[in-house]
């Protein structure tokens, strides 16, 4: 979100997108003050109409407008959302007061203009506050957590950029469109960024042979439920974040020299050792092997300098190599 218009607008869309189907009828009017100045106020009141009452040879003026909005919607349960209002002639017109709408209903407006929102007494304000990355780190204790509506925000602002066309998604989290990009015939496009495969049941899932070649922007990858099988015992490079619950490969491809690797997590996983030797991840941070009980070997930490946390949770270790003191007290086994 480059700017607060565009975060309030994105919140309040996610916000839509969760709780419309509650009601009797549902619209979303974003950039709400361009739109007014564009076409005006009975433009927008038509349209509003319109979609709440499913009529589409609507013709009114906007004095009629109004009081047809009192009169056709006075009994109806709506969700009417207002993005970016910027006079109170605007609500005039579409939104004065509870009593236009029927029981139940909800109105939420975006502004910039608080003192507006007193002014029409609104039940409860809320202010959005964009914060910065290191604000946000900082406020959580270097822990980031996300509301699941933040979530379907984020999905949102992905398809709307890509125009809902599977090869541009930058992040892709629908079991069928990664069962497409991870087929045969569909591949991994070079754009994507983030694949989250999280299936409700353990489910076999058929990759391409080279499933994760070539793909050098894959920065997140998270697998869980999902028996996929590497055909080339293969995995991107550039890759940040890995979590792959249940992985099936013995231990991690000898080819995979992730640099920028900070957080690793193969829980459950079919590993006899996580990697043999030295293998160089001086930004891996935090590694979490526990529940697998094939593990019988600790890895080689040489090669991992910075690591921060390790669980080794009920697993099977029966040596230790290069393990540092330091690490001990921060393990759980």
């Amino acid at each position: 979100m480059a700017n607060e218009r565009n975060w309030k607008n994105n919140y309040a869309r996610a916000i839509y997108d969760k709780i419309f189907h509650h009601f009797q009828g549902a619209i979303f009017l974003h950039e709400f003050a361009e739109n007014s100045a564009k076409y005006g106020i009975q433009h927008l009141q038509h349209i509003l109409l319109s979609e709440l009452l499913l009529l589409k040879d609507l013709r009114i003026n906007i004095f009629e407008g109004t009081s047809s909005i009192i009169r056709r919607l006075n009994e109806k349960r709506v969700l009417i959302i207002l993005d970016d209002v910027n006079h109170g002639n605007q609500l005039d017109a579409l939104a004065k007061s509870h009593d236009w709408f029927g029981a139940g209903s909800r109105i939420i407006i975006t502004t910039k203009d608080k003192h507006m929102l007193l002014r029409y007494k609104v039940d409860k304000i809320y202010k959005v506050w964009e914060l910065e990355d290191s604000a946000t780190h900082t406020a959580l204790g270097g822990r980031i957590m996300m509301h699941q509506l933040i979530h379907e925000m984020g999905w949102h602002i992905v398809c709307k950029e890509a125009s809902n066309n599977l090869g541009k998604y930058t992040r892709l989290w629908n079991p069928e469109h990664i069962h497409h990009a991870l087929s045969k015939v569909g591949q991994v496009t070079e754009a994507v960024e983030g694949m989250w495969l999280h299936l409700p049941i353990p489910k076999e899932t058929n990759v391409g042979e080279d499933a994760f070649k070539y793909r050098d922007n894959l920065r997140l990858l998270k697998i869980h439920n999902a028996g996929v099988s590497l055909a080339h015992d293969f995995l991107p490079n550039n890759l940040i974040w890995l979590h792959w619950h249940g992985y099936p490969m013995k231990s991690l491809p000898a080819s995979f020299q992730a640099k920028r690797l900070a957080c690793l997590k193969t829980q459950y996983s079919r590993n006899a050792h996580l990697w043999k030797g030295i293998k160089v991840l001086d930004k891996l941070k935090f590694l979490n092997l526990s529940h697998s009980q094939k593990q019988v070997t600790c890895p080689d930490f040489t090669g991992v300098p910075n690591l921060e946390k390790l669980i080794l949770e009920d697993c099977c270790i029966m040596e230790i190599l290069s393990f540092e003191n330091k690490f001990k007290d921060e393990c759980a086994f």
